[in-house]
Formats: structure tokens, sequence, C-alpha cells
């Protein structure tokens, strides 16, 4: 059972690398929760770095771009990456997303970015209490950067639907602990005057 996957696997990572760009888009729609939840570790491992690749090279075509953002958001909310390095690199490629010109693009670097943020602190727990070396420096490093973009891209994104998923990513990771300061703080609080009413109701 296990060769038929890991050619799967592979075949994934090939495709993801070198196929043409609508096929590699279609590719990456058409991997669904249960596909991820037949990879063992190592084929997950490998499907998800050609994701980020294709979420940070500035030549893909932002059709595969935003396919490859929403892969990923589904890879991490099926499975649990416990290399924290990994997390960081995907929560890297979230953040990245954020320079791009399509707001769809952009709202999904966030939705990443927050979900890498909140896997990577939730690893660093268990470490914590399992009493296994502390490694959390990447995770707290990567919580400042990711609180510090939802501030930033909450006020100055010029597309609403980016705004909006800036508020609830911050909700979302203040719920679950994450630490705030007074900078990130008063740029949230500004959302409350936003000229978006959805914008407005979720602060």
């Amino acid at each position: 059972m296990s060769e038929p996957r890991t050619a799967v696997g592979e075949t994934l990572k090939k495709l993801l690398q070198e196929g043409d760009p609508e096929v590699r888009a279609k590719l990456v729609t058409s991997i669904s929760k249960a596909q991820i939840g037949l990879f063992n570790d190592v084929e997950v491992s490998s499907v998800v770095e050609a994701l980020r690749s294709c979420v940070v090279d500035a030549l893909e075509p932002r059709q595969v771009k935003r396919a490859a953002l929403r892969c990923l958001v589904t890879v991490l909310r099926t499975r649990v990456l416990t290399p924290l390095s990994a997390l960081q690199a995907v929560g890297a490629a979230g953040l990245a997303a954020l320079a791009d010109g399509d707001f769809d693009i952009r709202r999904c670097g966030v939705r990443l970015a927050v979900i890498a943020c909140g896997a990577a602190a939730a690893v660093a727990d268990d470490r914590k209490r399992e009493e296994e070396a502390p490694d959390d420096a990447k995770a707290t490093k990567l919580q400042a950067q990711v609180m510090s973009a939802l501030g930033q891209f909450a006020m100055s994104d010029p597309h609403a639907a980016v705004r909006t998923e800036c508020v609830l990513g911050f909700l979302q990771l203040h719920r679950s602990g994450a630490t705030l300061d007074g900078d990130t703080y008063e740029r949230i609080e500004g959302t409350l005057e936003d000229d978006d009413e959805e914008v407005r109701l979720e602060a």
C-alpha cells in the first residue's frame, strides 16, 4: 500500500514543479482532504514544499499561486506538520503572498499565515508539555511576523476582503493566546472606523 502512495506523492511533486501552469492549477485544485490523509509524512512534506515553491515563485501564474495557497490551507487543517522549520516556511510563504496584486491571493495568504502560526504554537506547546528540549524561537518569531502583518494590512490593504481576513486572523490568534504589542493593538482597533461595514462588524 505504501508503494502506490509514494508513487502518487512523487508524481504530484514532479507535476507541480514542471507541468504546464493550467494543468498544475487544476492538479492542485483536485487534491482533496481524502488524498492528503492517505499520504505519509514524507509525501506530505514533499507536496507542501512543492506548493510553497509555487507561492513564492515570482514568475508563477496567479491561478497556480491561488490554488497552491488554498491547498496549503487544506493540508494544514488536515495534517499536523511537526517540524517548526516547515511551518515557519509555510507561514513565510503566506506572508509573501501579501505583496501580490491580486486581492484573493493576499486574502488566502493571510489565512495561510494565521493557520501556520497557530499550528507552530501548538507544536511548541506540545514539546514543552512533553519536556522535550524547547525550540519555540521559530514559533515566536513567526507569531511576531504574522501579528505585525495583520496589523499593517488590516489598516492599509485597499480591498475590504483582505482587511476583514486580517481582523479575523487577529481574533483567531488572540483567542489562542498570542501576545499582542501596543502598536498592533492600535492598528486593529483602528479597523472599528473602517469605511467597509463588514470590516467594522468583524472588528
